[in-house]
């Protein structure tokens, strides 16, 4: 699942995604659509966004996601952000982050690298 409030980056990431083996089988474009997909869903995976307009940011969706389910494993994706949001997501029970201000083959790589890594070699 990708969680981005830029339908460009949902696509992008979607696009990446694809590439390297994964169905998409759901995209959000803020925190509280990314709470109800997730429980209409249960992906194996989460792209979701720290910032994010509405009343539920990344954060907050992080919180809930894992609230319903304590295993989900989801990535953080992030074009800036402080120490203690990390660690704040990291408390939450993010199990990496992806910094989105990069080149589009840095960032193919590392979308890689981090799902292969999490998920074992899906």
């Amino acid at each position: 699942m990708i969680v981005d409030d830029a339908p460009s980056f949902r696509t992008l990431a979607r696009t990446m995604l694809s590439s390297i083996g994964f169905d998409v089988v759901a995209e959000a474009e803020n925190g509280e659509e990314a709470v109800r997909l997730y429980r209409d869903t249960w992906p194996h995976f989460v792209l979701l966004d720290i910032h994010m307009p509405g009343g539920t940011d990344g954060v907050d969706a992080l919180q809930l996601i894992m609230e319903m389910d304590p295993e989900a494993i989801v990535v953080m994706l992030t074009s800036s952000g402080s120490n203690h949001t990390y660690d704040d997501c990291i408390y939450r029970g993010a199990k990496g982050f992806i910094k989105k201000d990069q080149e589009i083959p840095d960032l193919q790589h590392e979308i890689h690298v981090v799902s292969y890594n999490l998920l074992g070699g899906q």
